[in-house]
């Protein structure tokens, strides 16, 4: 893996391997080039119409236009001679799908095109060269983008056509798409939607739609998160298929349904699809990120006082064995956004003074720690529960050439995202605790920057068959993947209540709930700023025994069938709350004489 680099501009251009826009541009039209060529190549091959006199050609031409052009440029930019781009192979044409289905193989092969012409106009905004946006290289983009659409109608249409038995592989060349349609038919069973209309009114009215145990009050939503029955119900569905037929659904139809679910999640998050990837957890994708890098010793990781344990875990993990340094910046609360800001940017300042560390630094002098490379933060802290100003500290980081990873295991379902508009490198977030979906679902978003940076935690068989960022993690060992195609459902059930509606509802629960708790317990709230608060927060009980704080979890657990945390917090006992739409006031107020009557 190659060393952590800064985000400056001239490396917000590393996406082909080379700082160069026009090597690098090179790289990508060639491979949107091959990719076309070669569909058009099969299309002669195959039943479908030949494509050599279809739009896509014109697509091709305006491409090949744009390709002779870099030639040129590149000619004119060094006198130094390289090597023509040359067309594929006839005998990789026929095997870039890895498939003898036509439809499956299409769309593989528009899919790596796309993604280099997007890669390719993205890069060009962030280069001296002109924007690309709104060429004639966008024009060809939407005639590709047109064909994907019509291959995309033609798999469910043949995927719905399919009734008849599975046929032996000599008999067809689309078995694989006829054994999806015979599974999709045989496996339906009676479809269970959101028919109904959302209850006017959230709260107790939304428990029936939880699998949550009757009389139980869980105000700890944020460890685990609670599946409605209808995602549940897409889950056993999804399973069925799985287990009916395990070949088809481990060789084609789950991997259908990621590439359908990325892009579902991609407009829902606002994020460019060909940077997301589906992983089990937030711990997987950041060790995924924090471990791929080959650090230079004494390179340095910064990090808050705040972090999650998994994070502080592998820090030290690789402390010891790559012999870096970790530095911690103490936060003590109550502090305001704009004081946590500040208290990043002495860190980073006090510790270049000490190092003797200037601009563009990549190593460390003799005697010294080296510069911070890396710094971690959380977009919600888990304990304690804070939204933290992380466009802020990133900006603060990026000014120092450091590079910027966010566990947001938290943030996802609780505060509105829009990653094409964050600045941080990467993004890992949950979707099994406030998106709704099923344990073992999440997503980690990298910048286009450093896809070709990043491995799985897990090599699997498949690692070596792909250069490409996203298949790389599409399958890790055989596993139940049915969480992660159940991302669509969790969405869908948040829009049948209501996104906005939840947000709202949940943080005004939450803010209602600390003041009326601290409040009843003569003690205090967590946050100064309402800014900071989301569907999570923090009272302190009004205890300072250790033995009756230790007991309240189990004491609440098994005479009321309540479930709340407590931990220390700065040397005091506070409890970490959340609401949820199937929560109400009258819970908290219920929470709060239980607890009273105990620390009394």
């Amino acid at each position: 893996s190659s060393s952590l680099s800064s985000p400056s501009k001239a490396n917000m251009t590393q996406a082909g391997g080379n700082g160069d826009f026009t090597h690098q541009a090179e790289k990508l039209v060639k491979t949107c080039l091959d990719s076309l060529e070669t569909l058009i190549q099969i299309s002669t091959t195959s039943d479908e119409p030949i494509l050599s006199n279809s739009p896509l050609s014109s697509a091709v031409d305006i491409i090949r236009q744009y390709q002779k052009s870099l030639v040129q440029k590149r000619d004119q930019e060094s006198s130094s001679s390289s090597s023509s781009l040359s067309s594929p192979s006839k005998a990789n044409m026929t095997q870039a799908g890895g498939n003898g289905d036509f439809t499956h193989q299409a769309e593989k092969l528009v899919k790596t095109c796309l993604d280099s012409l997007e890669t390719l106009i993205q890069i060009s905004t962030t280069s001296d060269e002109p924007i690309l946006s709104n060429s004639p290289l966008s024009s060809a983009v939407d005639i590709i983008r047109q064909y994907q659409k019509s291959l995309v109608q033609k798999r469910d249409q043949e995927s719905s056509s399919s009734s008849s038995s599975l046929s032996s592989p000599s008999s067809s060349s689309s078995t694989t798409t006829q054994a999806v349609g015979i599974m999709r038919q045989i496996m339906k069973g009676p479809e269970y939607t959101l028919c109904d209309p959302c209850p006017s009114h959230l709260g107790h009215s939304m428990l029936p739609y939880f699998k949550l145990a009757p009389g139980f009050t869980n105000f700890n939503h944020g460890s685990f998160g609670s599946t409605p029955k209808y995602v549940i119900e897409k889950q056993r569905q999804y399973t069925d298929e799985m287990e009916a037929y395990p070949d088809v659904w481990f060789r084609s139809r789950y991997r259908s349904i990621v590439g359908e679910t990325i892009n579902y999640l991609s407009e829902y998050v606002h994020a460019d699809p060909s940077g997301l990837v589906l992983i089990e957890n937030a711990s997987v994708g950041c060790n995924s990120v924090l471990r791929a890098y080959k650090y230079q010793q004494q390179d340095t990781i910064l990090y808050l006082s705040t972090a999650y344990s998994m994070i502080v875990n592998t820090l030290h993990h690789l402390e010891a064995r790559e012999n870096i340094n970790l530095l911690e910046v103490q936060i003590t609360f109550p502090a305001t956004a704009a004081q946590i800001v500040d208290l990043v940017r002495i860190a980073i300042a006090s510790h270049n003074q000490q190092n003797e560390i200037s601009a563009g630094q990549t190593c460390a002098k003799p005697g010294k720690k080296g510069p911070i490379k890396l710094a971690v933060f959380s977009h919600i802290t888990s304990m304690p529960a804070i939204i933290l100003p992380v466009d802020q500290m990133t900006t603060v980081c990026h000014d120092n050439g450091t590079l910027v990873l966010l566990d947001a295991a938290h943030a996802l379902g609780q505060v509105p995202l829009r990653l094409s508009e964050m600045k941080a490198d990467f993004y890992v977030a949950n979707s099994h605790k406030w998106l709704f979906t099923p344990k073992g679902a999440a997503f980690m978003y990298v910048r286009f920057d450093h896809r070709t940076n990043l491995t799985p935690a897990v090599i699997s068989s498949e690692h070596f068959k792909t250069s490409v960022y996203q298949d790389k993690y599409l399958y890790t060992g055989t596993r139940d993947y049915t969480a992660f195609c159940c991302i669509r459902a969790g969405i869908e059930f948040r829009q049948w209540v209501g996104e906005s509606r939840i947000i709202d509802y949940n943080k005004s629960l939450a803010l209602k709930a600390s003041k009326y708790l601290s409040d009843l317990w003569g003690t205090e709230h967590l946050h100064v700023e309402d800014e900071m608060v989301s569907a999570m927060f923090n009272v302190r009980i009004p205890t300072t025994d250790d033995a009756i704080a230790n007991q309240l979890n189990n004491r609440l657990f098994t005479e009321h069938k309540m479930y709340f945390i407590v931990t220390k917090i700065q040397g005091k006992w506070w409890t970490r709350l959340s609401a949820q739409i199937y929560l109400e006031m009258e819970d908290f107020e219920k929470l709060g004489a239980i607890v009273k009557s105990y620390c009394s």
